[in-house]
């Protein structure tokens, strides 16, 4: 792989980042539609049902892929043989993950008391093959940096996934409708893949070769399963402690919440990978890059995390209906570590790129004691203790992570916080300022329709914290709608 000079690497990261952006978000957008219909349609038992799930399948997944795409996408060559010999190696484990999820299906259902949960555990496990089939030509698309193509196979697979859960819940097939909309989902995109970018390589069923992939992939896995386990530790408690219900109304909650910071991961990580490896022989390219990195996802995250927070009590009944009126306090506690949690997903691939994957292994090692003990001491409180969990323990494994990772790259904090504390302070304006108004501003009063009352009440909170925040930070950062137009027009 040819390394660009570092002003072609810069445009070639804002274009990749512009086109998977607006190619996620034109599939987003119907996906957040049909997400929230969905929730009209189904009940809290269904979420719950499927959070149980997600938290197997999340696990077997980082098993049946091994970080080997992300290691390919890393290496500096890449040639057919390597290719080959990843294709086999990816075969078998997806191979051995499907085997190993359908034989403790019965077993979780048993142990959760709930029986939908085996069928739905076996059904699920069939997105594994199906990713691995698709793997090769997704690396390919991520180190040639055709991030256009592969948008357009993220909104088609988007697309299919939504229409399809939303037409099974309309039909009344409750949990199902997510199980089946998330394998047609996972089978478009890998469908899609191969024809972006078609990778004929004939598998190679032995390990002889694989050493290297597997150090470094293996690296990412067991980051990957520590990051499983304190994102999905507040749903093993609240199940156990709690029951399938009250765990499907945090389900939804969480949902609503991390639904922006799924694509947004998922874009940084997909770009950032790519366009990191890139330079890690050129250090302060990367650095630069990388706070580039961090400026952006402040700019996005805070004012739409800190923004849904303080519209949560609006936003809910609006939006969800009346009888999911208790998901509102918790979507406003979760929303406020989201930024933070964000910023957090930028370590690890900055850190596999420059070739530090001790220290990011170190880093979630950490964070996951710190949460698991959080959530353990927050369930006590039902929810809304997990809830608080969330926002006030990972702001402190967030400082100790930054305070291993900066000094490994070569950055120091004041150089880190300048990319973002204009963003965290005019979003906390922001957010002062909607709760004030909230309390003591001027309320719609509109007799004859109650939903058109609170339409103009959402719509000006809205208008209002845009304007807020917009003003703040553009009084404490004069140059960002220069920065911005440099992004949009890739330079």
């Amino acid at each position: 792989m040819t390394s660009p000079t570092p002003l072609g690497l810069a445009q070639q990261t804002a274009l990749a980042l512009r086109m998977l952006t607006l190619g996620r978000l034109a599939g987003q957008a119907f996906n957040w539609i049909a997400t929230l219909l969905v929730i009209r349609l189904l009940d809290a038992q269904d979420y719950g049902l499927m959070a149980l799930a997600v938290m197997f399948i999340a696990s077997a997944a980082i098993l049946s892929e091994l970080g080997i795409g992300q290691a390919l996408v890393q290496r500096q060559r890449l040639d057919r043989d390597t290719q080959a010999r990843a294709f086999g190696l990816l075969l078998v484990i997806s191979g051995v993950a499907l085997s190993f999820q359908c034989l403790i299906a019965k077993p979780a259902a048993n142990w959760f008391e709930a029986p939908q949960l085996a069928g739905i555990l076996i059904a699920l496990a069939w997105q594994f093959p199906i990713t691995a089939l698709g793997t090769l030509p997704d690396v390919m698309l991520r180190r040639q940096m055709l991030f256009g193509r592969k948008a357009w196979v993220e909104f088609c697979a988007m697309l299919v996934g939504s229409a399809l859960t939303l037409g099974l819940a309309w039909k009344g097939y409750g949990v199902w409708s997510l199980v089946l909309g998330n394998l047609a989902m996972v089978s478009t995109r890998t469908a899609g893949f191969w024809l972006a970018q078609p990778t004929w390589i004939w598998p190679r069923l032995h390990l002889r070769g694989n050493r290297e992939l597997l150090r470094f992939g293996g690296a990412l896995t067991a980051g990957h399963f520590l990051w499983i386990i304190y994102t999905q530790a507040d749903i093993f408690l609240i199940s156990k402690s709690l029951g399938p219900v009250t765990l499907g109304v945090y389900a939804i909650a969480m949902q609503i919440a991390t639904l922006p910071m799924q694509k947004l991961a998922s874009i940084i990580n997909d770009v950032g990978l790519s366009a990191l490896s890139r330079l890690a022989n050129q250090p302060d390219e990367f650095r630069r890059q990388f706070l580039r990195g961090v400026e952006i996802t402040s700019a996005l995250t805070f004012p739409i995390f800190f923004g849904l927070a303080a519209i949560a009590s609006e936003f809910v009944p609006l939006v969800l209906g009346q009888r999911w009126l208790e998901v509102a306090p918790i979507l406003a506690l979760l929303c406020l570590s989201l930024p933070l949690r964000m910023l957090a997903t930028l370590l690890p691939t900055a850190l596999h790129a420059f070739n530090r994957t001790g220290i990011s292994l170190l880093i979630r090692a950490i964070t996951a004691a710190i949460m698991v003990a959080s959530f353990a001491v927050g369930v006590r409180y039902g929810v809304i203790g997990v809830a608080w969990a969330w926002s006030l323990a990972f702001p402190v494994a967030m400082a100790l992570s930054l305070a291993l990772a900066l000094p490994a790259l070569g950055i120091s904090w004041g150089r880190f916080l300048t990319q973002c504390w204009p963003f965290a302070l005019a979003a906390s304006v922001m957010l002062l300022v909607l709760r004030g108004w909230q309390q003591f501003g001027p309320q719609w009063h509109i007799e004859s329709s109650a939903m058109l009352q609170s339409s103009l009440q959402l719509g000006s909170l809205c208008f209002l914290g845009a304007v807020c925040f917009i003003v703040c930070a553009l009084a404490l950062r004069p140059a960002l709608p220069k920065q911005l137009l440099q992004l949009i027009r890739a330079r």
